[in-house]
């Protein structure tokens, strides 16, 4: 009696591949190393924004610059911070060049990860999956998990999610979970200067939602990001250009324009409180 044998369908292959391919790029971008960047330092002082239209409706607003950048906070209300709006924080803190939305928090106002003001630690400080950005008493960006860092080191920080572009690739791969949304994002060039991004969308509608994480990531990457990471996006992104809001943020994720509170925000002062910010 010849025996048979059965055949594992094609279709069955090449999905089992894209699987296995998906987590070791998934692995990979997850345990990328903490990145500790110099400060430019000795140059004039410079602040570029590029309102760049991406769609029939939204832009991009990306800001390169080598300014004064820190991590804002509303007052802290039973050692949680009020949420606010980054229009207000930007006006509270003096944030001339620009500010944008921090990192993602709870609902009760508490962050979802470490945030560091300089040099105290605010909120939770349990260990996280997740990337963020700071800087350090000598002067460095961060980016990388909190718990990476030397904890005297850091001056300031706040908690994101995911890594983007690292060493000027995308980490990022295209899924059908990766949906497209408002993005906010910080990272640096190749000659170390800062990079503030803001991509408009609208989540809940119909068409016109923003960028999926590859298609942000990607985005940096052909426009020469080194080092690029996401903090809160969706009905979070808000980029705020000297001291006004110069997007479209969807604070309810539909087409409605409108703050959303918020609980941190990066701010971009201007170091000799002289320069004006140049608009392309």
């Amino acid at each position: 009696m010849k025996h048979s044998t059965l055949q594992r369908p094609r279709s069955l292959l090449i999905l089992l591949v894209v699987i296995a391919l998906s987590s070791v790029t998934t692995a990979s971008a997850t345990n990328l190393g903490p990145v500790t960047i110099p400060i430019p330092n000795g140059r004039d002082h410079f602040a570029n924004l590029t309102q760049i239209p991406y769609n029939k409706r939204h832009s991009a607003f990306w800001l390169t610059t080598n300014q004064n950048v820190t991590v804002a906070v509303a007052r802290e209300v039973d050692e949680k911070q009020k949420l606010q709006t980054v229009g207000l924080t930007a006006l509270q803190f003096g944030c001339q060049v620009a500010a944008t939305n921090g990192g993602p928090f709870n609902a009760d106002g508490s962050n979802s990860g470490p945030v560091v003001i300089q040099g105290r630690l605010v909120g939770t400080n349990a260990p996280t999956d997740f990337v963020g950005f700071g800087t350090t008493v000598n002067g460095e960006y961060l980016f990388g998990n909190y718990h990476d860092f030397d904890d005297d080191r850091i001056w300031e920080f706040v908690t994101g999610f995911g890594w983007l572009v690292y060493n000027g690739t995308s980490v990022v791969i295209s899924n059908e979970d990766d949906k497209r949304a408002p993005r906010t994002i910080v990272g640096v060039d190749k000659n170390d200067n800062l990079i503030s991004l803001v991509i408009d969308g609208c989540e809940r509608c119909f068409s016109y939602n923003g960028m999926t994480l590859h298609e942000a990531s990607i985005f940096l990457q052909d426009r020469g990001a080194k080092y690029a990471i996401s903090l809160d996006g969706g009905s979070s992104s808000t980029f705020v250009s000297q001291l006004r809001v110069a997007n479209q943020p969807t604070c309810t994720g539909l087409p409605i324009v409108c703050e959303r509170p918020v609980a941190t925000a990066i701010c971009i002062s201007d170091r000799k409180n002289s320069d004006v910010l140049e608009v392309q």
